[in-house]
């Protein structure tokens, strides 16, 4: 089975599952929704409660923001679920994949309806964000913009294949990805410039999670950036170069049924 067919059968398969569990789709998205918009109230509560917020942010500007990051989550939980690989060499299920031609990575290809939730969600933020901020709309802007975009999107699949990957030598790795997953998501939501510059520089580099949304946002923002949140997209390049070589390491490691 080549790429495109199995791309066409995993749709189709999820499509008739949600289909089946209608009720159940919809409550999901509905309470994704919901609990998307808490950033957005504590954001919102700390300007009330404070006189200055965020420094060198609006509330506008945040909510701006937090909307990138519920995009890219968005779309990346819409057609990736590579934190199944846990689960898989956990229960031996990976040997499945392992007898396809395909490469393993790419048959986590995953279309999840209810990762629509979270794209509804950066869509609300944005029309009540961009009317009160000021973007710079140029062709060349928007064309970079959406190279940021994509570039976020590696950064967000690099640490979640990274994080995965350490099931093949702590099978019990959960705690491992929650912890990771609860700094990314804990941290990214917010402007880097309220951190030490300590914690900066790592988020720039070692484990860039400052591509995610701070970056891309600040770019259209026209907001002035430490330069090393620019050399950002190399770390993330070969961050993921680093996550998949690992990856490949444990792959090999892999001993089957019981691994």
């Amino acid at each position: 089975m080549g790429l495109f067919s199995y791309i066409k059968e995993k749709t189709l398969i999820n499509l008739s599952s949600h289909a089946e569990y209608r009720f159940s789709t919809i409550a999901v998205i509905l309470i994704s929704i919901i609990f998307g918009f808490t950033t957005v109230f504590i954001t919102y509560s700390v300007y009330s409660i404070t006189e200055k917020g965020v420094p060198e942010w609006s509330f506008y500007e945040i909510t701006f923001m937090i909307g990138i990051y519920q995009l890219i989550m968005g779309l990346y939980h819409l057609t990736f679920d590579i934190e199944e690989l846990s689960f898989d060499v956990k229960e031996g299920t990976l040997d499945q994949k392992l007898v396809s031609p395909l490469n393993v990575i790419l048959q986590y290809y995953n279309f999840n309806i209810e990762s629509f939730s979270s794209i509804i969600a950066a869509v609300v933020m944005f029309i009540i964000a961009i009317p009160n901020i000021s973007l710079n709309l140029s062709i060349s802007y928007l064309v970079f913009f959406v190279i940021l975009l994509v570039i976020s999107l590696l950064s967000i699949f690099s640490i979640k294949l990274l994080t995965s990957s350490t099931a093949f030598f702590i099978t019990e790795n959960h705690s491992i990805v929650e912890n990771l997953n609860n700094i990314r998501s804990r941290f990214s939501n917010w402007p880097m410039n309220i951190y030490p510059k300590g914690l900066q520089l790592l988020f720039a580099t070692v484990f860039p999670i400052a591509f995610i949304c701070f970056v891309p946002a600040s770019f259209i923002l026209g907001k002035d950036v430490s330069f090393y949140f620019w050399i950002s997209p190399i770390a993330v390049i070969l961050f993921t170069l680093v996550s998949v070589k690992f990856f490949n390491y444990g792959l090999g490691k892999y001993s089957g049924t019981g691994s």
